[in-house]
């Protein structure tokens, strides 16, 4: 997929998504667009609550099988928007631990430098 800039006409949305994870902060490496997708499709696959050809199809990936990926036009629309949902879900649920976990650590500090 590409994406049609003033400056460059091909760029692809990759390398844009990659760019803001490096305006963000990230360094090279650190976070891009294929690890955090590589990442999904991991923790989708893992959790055996998704048929794989929705996985797929949610990546955009075209069946290996040339023969059944011609005769295969499903797209998988409601199981694909239930696995965002729970997706969606379950990074918010992350971030929520992250969040408690930081606040209990900061709390922590705090009170062991009133004690001191």
């Amino acid at each position: 997929m590409t994406y049609a800039s003033p400056l460059n006409t091909a760029v692809t949305v990759v390398a844009v998504t990659n760019q803001a994870f490096r305006r963000m902060g990230y360094a090279v490496g650190e976070v891009t667009a294929h690890g955090l997708r590589t990442t999904a499709s991991t923790l989708l696959n893992e959790s055996g609550k998704w048929s794989p050809d929705a996985i797929e199809r949610s990546h955009a990936h075209a069946d290996k099988d040339s023969v059944r990926g011609t005769h295969n036009r499903g797209i998988y629309w409601e199981e694909r928007v239930a696995m965002h949902q729970w997706w969606s879900d379950y990074l918010d649920q992350l971030r929520d631990t992250v969040a408690s976990a930081s606040r209990s650590l900061q709390s922590a500090k705090w009170e062991a430098r009133l004690r001191s």
